[in-house]
């Protein structure tokens, strides 16, 4: 079971993570210039899977199989987002760069761990 905490810690962990990145981009500097600009409909489209995505952590942590699927799709929607979405015009800062970097580090574990241990037995359906 000791695989299960680690799993559930991770879930934790990306929680705290994507809570601490969005409080760092709301002290991002800001600049008239750069909210002249407005936003792609790709970021909000980016922001509803994000939000998708951290509710399908709630079923994870509970193991309910629906939670795998969805995260999974919410996974591969918030890669194509983030690749059709445009540069980042407000500077945000290598705090938010670098929880960013660490978010993604721990969203690959969690799906690491989804598919390539144990963990996936926990997912299977009951008929």
């Amino acid at each position: 079971m000791d695989l299960e905490k680690t799993f559930k810690g991770l879930i934790l962990l990306r929680v705290v993570i994507v809570g601490a990145t969005f409080i760092s981009a709301l002290y991002a500097p800001y600049d008239e210039k750069y909210m002249e600009q407005g936003l792609s409909p790709v970021v909000y489209f980016g922001s509803v899977v994000s939000l998708v995505g951290m509710a399908s952590l709630i079923l994870l942590y509970k193991f309910i199989p629906w939670g795998r699927i969805i995260f999974t799709i919410s996974i591969v929607l918030w890669v194509l987002s983030v690749f059709l979405s445009p540069e980042y015009y407000v500077p945000k800062g290598h705090i938010f760069d670098a929880l960013n970097w660490i978010n993604g580090a721990v969203t690959g574990g969690i799906f690491a761990m989804l598919y390539l241990t144990e963990i996936k037995e926990r997912f299977v359906r009951k008929i």
